[in-house]
């Protein structure tokens, strides 16, 4: 337990105010407990500073400061924004705005749009906190308080060219005699430094008790540049290239992938191999996508690839065009190994001719988007639900782990077998009972279909899969339903595309009766 002496003098406030990367901007606690915190921040020009820090005062207050109020000015009505306090030695803004909406809604806290739009920010009301693209948390806001990552609030201080100034008040009261904690009847210590001034007091509050006041700023600079990738994108040094193992001439060398400054001539269209797993960073994430063999970060880049056996491959000169970051990523996954090429990238990029560059799950998917088309012409509806958001697309393992397997396997099911239209199949037929493929299977029988039960017996195969294996402990039914589809004796990866080749058959069966036109033309039994 904190001592009386230590509660007192704050120490640990004024040691550590902020923990784990975050500052607290604004603050309000409940006044009538023990330990009363308030917090306000604003923006303020570094020559500001030195002035600032000689006195402990607060030069503006929250309860006005940002908001915008009318005002009379030779003789007119006018309003003004109040979003700059300034005299020959203060240049202060806004940063935070404490929002009272007079009991229709919550208090809350706000921080200024600017550094919402600086960030590339979006608001999540279920987590009360503004997220950047990759749903990391930024900044958090509530009736309480609001908190910022320092980084990325020292990253937006540099781009302003500002610093940040936290004023607080806060207050601590505790049963205890002064005269015996300190030996004197009161306590009163001011204390400055380049970054902080403040003001302590402790006095008696009451006949048992006393009461602390802590009175003060501190300042957060900036960092020394912006680390925005604008930023770095506008800068005119020098780009940063990484340097991968690549064959030249039948040897092993080891070349840079700036390869558009001329200062290493035909080696543009070089390849170099890697392993597998280095998309693995890119599946699992919701800004990056995968796709007919190429890499995409939102819009920001993309970068194409070959795949060959275990191995894939990309040119010197594309990885020259990607983020440093990401080049350097790439080079943790660099091999000195060349197997044989894939002829579609081969004809793309080497030759500049088209070639259809979709992986087994990319044309997987694509005939899921044809299936429920054809459906849709001919009965409707869609076979397939939409897959809900924060559920992942399956998509082609990059190792032969058995994690893999199943993590794929899972998203399998999700997308083919938990999306069918179980609503839709079972509108207007009549006596029809079980599961989704069952009713699948019993639709395409009544639609006069005649592979309803070798297209129904490809989902099966998934959901047996996931309900024997990638969702439970594996164990002798695992081993059964292997036998049963033929994949006991093949590996993770392997396994995995004969399960895709399955589907992929069975969908093109489907899509070809639908194309067809024989049998039924409308849903069974009216639907």
């Amino acid at each position: 337990m904190t001592s009386d002496k230590e509660f007192m003098l704050f120490a640990d406030y004024l040691k550590s105010p902020d923990h784990g990367g975050w500052i607290t901007v604004a603050s309000a606690t409940d006044p009538s407990g023990d330990d009363t915190r308030y917090v306000f921040s604003a923006l303020a020009s570094p020559g500001s500073v030195p002035h600032m820090l000689k006195e402990p005062g607060h030069e503006v207050r929250p309860t006005s400061f940002g908001e915008p109020n009318f005002e009379k000015f030779n003789g007119k009505i006018v309003l003004r924004p109040n979003n700059l306090y300034q005299d020959e030695n203060l240049r202060i803004e806004p940063f935070v705005f404490e929002r009272n909406f007079h009991g229709a809604r919550p208090d809350t806290y706000e921080v200024v749009q600017d550094f919402v739009l600086y960030h590339d920010l979006f608001f999540d009301g279920s987590q009360g906190a503004y997220l950047d693209l990759e749903g990391k948390k930024i900044a958090s806001v509530s009736s309480s308080d609001a908190k910022v990552r320092e980084d990325a609030l020292r990253d937006y201080l540099a781009a302003r060219g500002m610093v940040l100034v936290l004023y607080y008040q806060h207050e601590r009261r505790r049963n205890m005699s002064v005269a015996e904690t300190f030996g004197k009847e009161s306590v009163e210590l001011s204390k400055h430094d380049q970054d902080y001034v403040y003001r302590l007091t402790i006095g008696h509050f009451s006949e048992a008790g006393a009461l602390s006041t802590l009175w003060g700023k501190r300042i957060v600079r900036p960092y020394p540049e912006p680390r925005h990738r604008n930023y770095f994108f506008r800068l005119d040094s020098p780009k940063r290239y990484a340097t991968y193992h690549c064959m030249k001439g039948g040897d092993w060398v080891e070349k840079s992938c700036d390869v558009e400054s001329g200062r290493q001539p035909g080696f543009f269209l070089t390849r170099v191999f890697f392993e597998k797993e280095v998309l693995s960073k890119y599946h699992n994430s919701h800004v990056y996508a995968v796709r007919n063999k190429t890499v995409c970060h939102l819009d920001f880049w993309s970068i194409e690839f070959g795949e060959s056996g275990d191995l894939i491959y990309a040119l010197l000169g594309d990885l020259g065009r990607i983020p440093y970051e990401e080049q350097i990523h790439w080079k943790a996954h660099n091999v000195r190994r060349e197997p044989y090429l894939d002829e579609n990238f081969e004809r793309r990029q080497l030759l500049g001719k088209f070639a259809d560059s979709r992986s087994g799950c990319d044309a997987l998917l694509e005939l899921r988007s044809k299936t429920n088309e054809g459906f849709e012409r001919r009965f409707g509806f869609k076979l397939f639900n939409d897959l809900p958001p924060g559920n992942e697309e399956p998509h082609d393992p990059a190792s032969d782990e058995e994690r893999e397997f199943d993590e794929q396997v899972l998203n399998m099911a999700k997308t083919f077998v938990d999306c069918i239209n179980k609503a839709g199949l079972e509108r207007g037929m009549q006596e029809t009972s079980g599961k989704s493929i069952q009713v699948l299977q019993e639709f395409l029988t009544k639609s006069e279909c005649g592979r309803a039960a070798e297209i129904a017996g490809a989902f099966r195969m998934v959901q047996g899969l996931r309900s024997a294996g990638a969702a439970h402990l594996k164990g002798q039914e695992y081993q059964k339903q292997l036998r049963r589809f033929g994949l006991e004796n093949k590996e993770p990866r392997d396994r995995f595309g004969a399960v895709v080749a399955e589907l992929d058959k069975q969908l093109q069966n489907l899509g070809a009766w639908l194309e067809s036109g024989r049998g039924r033309r409308t849903p069974p039994e009216g639907a």
